[in-house]
């Protein structure tokens, strides 16, 4: 009713809600269980993409990091719920445009990933794994991403060793050169 009516601006609650639509159940036998909260989060997610879609991206990211140090300090298992991912997910991907936007953003954890959290990064992995694609350009963009990524991080120490191998080979070269006209 709030958000409806815009009494409150939705942006600043986007990744509290996203955080919540990812909490687990509290049952250990049915863990992907969905909380009534979880259920009233998704819709006002719902709600707040179809006035303003880019509220929900610019929010997700975010509200991630929230679900993971929130489950990390309640002692949880380090997961998200699959069911509420999935209707996360499909609310985001309403467009082209909105689904590479959401793709991309939950990979820019790992642009940095010195930067952070080893955990995260595995909690991240979990989450993109359950990710339910529809069409095989959603996995593809994907994967380009991480070539991508791993290019960029990877460029630094290839060249490094490219560098070390070409001088060595150099030396090795002039080594044999050297012995060769001093026999000859």
């Amino acid at each position: 009713l709030v958000v409806r009516h815009r009494i409150v601006n939705p942006l600043p609650c986007v990744p509290y809600l996203v955080a919540l639509s990812l909490a687990q159940s509290d049952r250990p036998e049915d863990p992907s269980a969905s909380l009534p909260l979880q259920d009233i989060a998704l819709q006002v997610l719902s709600f707040i993409d179809d006035k303003n879609p880019t509220f929900l991206l610019t929010g997700v990211l975010q509200g991630m990091k929230l679900a993971y140090t929130t489950q990390q300090r309640d002692g949880q298992v380090i997961g998200p719920n699959i069911t509420t991912l999935s209707r996360l997910y499909t609310i985001a991907k309403h467009s082209s445009v909105a689904k590479k936007s959401f793709l991309s953003l939950v990979m820019k954890p790992f642009e940095n990933f010195e930067e952070c959290d080893e955990r995260f990064l595995q909690y991240m992995v979990n989450l993109i794994g359950r990710l339910p694609f529809s069409t095989a350009d959603e996995p593809l963009s994907l994967i380009h991403a991480i070539d991508r990524i791993v290019s960029v991080s990877a460029g630094m120490p290839l060249a490094a060793f490219k560098n070390k191998f070409s001088k060595t080979n150099d030396e090795n070269r002039n080594a044999r050169g050297g012995k060769d006209m001093n026999v000859g």
